[in-house]
């Protein structure tokens, strides 16, 4: 089974965004190219974790932090459930991986008195702009929507 096929599963019945499909297809087409450069396989489905294994290590060489990592081997991870689901493979070589172990990233959010003081300063123009400016620092920081989120909305 081809990677447009599962990048069409996840479009259609996942409906994924299509930042998350240009992720995961750039992902898995760079673990392709990096097995095949390898010369040990002919075909993504035939990978057993010894490859796997051989990316990652290549994957930090080069310079990626772990959670790099982690987010390129969710792509694979995820491409190698929907060969099981659909009878591919009989058996996912990614079964047994862990994640690799990540700093813990902390996050600063905005006070509540400081986005007061933000929405209460003379900053905004009073006319259209300005409310709109408002409206969406509001609906950033109250609903916690991503920015590709708040980009998509029709209004």
């Amino acid at each position: 089974m081809s990677i447009p096929a599962f990048l069409e599963y996840l479009s259609l019945e996942k409906k994924c965004s299509p930042h998350t499909l240009k992720a995961y297809q750039a992902n898995l087409e760079a673990f392709e190219v990096f097995i095949t450069e390898q010369g040990s396989l002919e075909a993504i489905e035939e990978v057993s974790y010894g490859e796997i294994r051989a990316w990652i290590v290549s994957l930090i060489q080069s310079g990626n932090t772990p959670r790099t990592v982690n987010r390129k081997l969710s792509a694979l991870r995820s491409y190698y459930k929907f060969l099981l689901r659909i009878g591919s493979i009989p058996v996912s070589p990614l079964k047994e991986h862990k994640a690799l172990k990540t700093d813990t990233k902390v996050a600063l959010p905005f006070s509540q008195e400081e986005i007061q003081r933000l929405l209460a300063a003379d900053f905004f123009p009073g006319d259209y702009t300005g409310v709109l400016q408002r409206t969406v620092i509001q609906l950033l920081y109250y609903t916690g929507i991503r920015r590709s989120e708040l980009i998509e909305l029709k209004v």
